[in-house]
Formats: structure tokens, C-alpha cells, sequence
């Protein structure tokens, strides 16, 4: 009973020596209308945001290009940006009703700044959805996308 009651006993000191792994998490929230834009924001708790699994016509995961315009992005952290790291992006996929990766349209971060912005995205084709999700950037970020509806 003895070597059981050890193994315990190292089994509880470990627990409370070793850190939980840190579980990433993304919040989605929007479709707030300002105007003429449409406001998505994902923010994360963590280096690496989770991709959208809905589309983004019926929930906030993520923004519907749907009757809109263009777009600009917006990152917010409470420190600088890790070098080399950049937002992910995902595109909505209607036909097969999925996000998939753009790796075209990833932006990259400046490691010198701690908000970063990146304006004049057209949208040729007002179908789907976009989200951007961090990658890399060392820190918690707030990403907006605003989005202006097509006239």
C-alpha cells in the first residue's frame, strides 16, 4: 500500500507544480452597423485564434461580403507585435459551406507597434465571408474588420 500511497502523493505534488497548458480561445462578436460599415471583432486570448466553423451570413463569426463594398482591418494589443507574425486569413466558401485559408491575404505584422491598420481591401465579389485570425504575433489581439456596403 505503501508504494501506492507514494505514487499518489507525487501525482498531487506534480499537479501543483505543473502548469495547466494554456487552452486558446476566440470570441466573436458584430455586426454592429455604423453607418454605412459593418464592425467584426475576434478577439483572442491567445497567440493562435481558432477558425470560424458557421457562416458568417447567419452568426458573427467572421465578416459576410454580402452587398459589401470593401473593407479595412484593424489589430489592437496591449504590447508590440512579435516579428514575423501576421492575421490569417480565412475566406467563407458558400458552395461547400466551409472556411478555408487565404494565404494571399495574410497581412503582416510590424513587431515596432502594438496597433497596426490596413485599408483599401476591394471586394470584386460581394459573396462569402472573411475573417483575419492572429498568428505568431506573441500576444492577445483584437482584430476588427469594418466593412462599407456597396451604394
Amino acid at each position: 500500500m505503501k508504494p501506492l500511497r507514494n505514487l499518489l502523493s507525487m501525482a498531487i505534488l506534480l499537479s501543483v507544480l505543473v502548469p495547466a497548458a494554456a487552452v486558446a480561445s476566440t470570441s466573436y462578436s458584430g455586426g454592429k452597423l455604423h453607418g454605412t460599415a459593418v464592425q467584426i471583432s475576434c478577439t483572442t486570448g491567445s497567440e493562435t485564434g481558432t477558425p470560424p466553423t458557421t457562416d458568417p451570413e447567419t452568426t458573427s463569426q467572421g465578416l459576410a461580403l454580402y452587398g459589401m463594398s470593401g473593407f479595412t482591418v484593424y489589430a489592437e494589443a496591449a504590447s508590440a507585435f512579435t516579428a514575423g507574425g501576421f492575421l490569417a486569413a480565412y475566406l467563407w466558401l458558400a458552395p461547400s459551406s466551409k472556411w478555408v485559408r487565404a494565404p494571399d491575404l495574410d497581412l503582416y505584422v510590424d513587431s515596432a507597434l502594438a496597433e497596426q491598420g490596413w485599408a483599401g481591401f476591394q471586394v470584386v465579389s460581394s459573396t462569402g465571408g472573411i475573417v483575419y485570425l492572429p498568428s505568431g504575433v506573441g500576444v492577445a489581439v483584437d482584430i476588427h474588420i469594418i466593412a462599407t456596403k456597396a451604394r
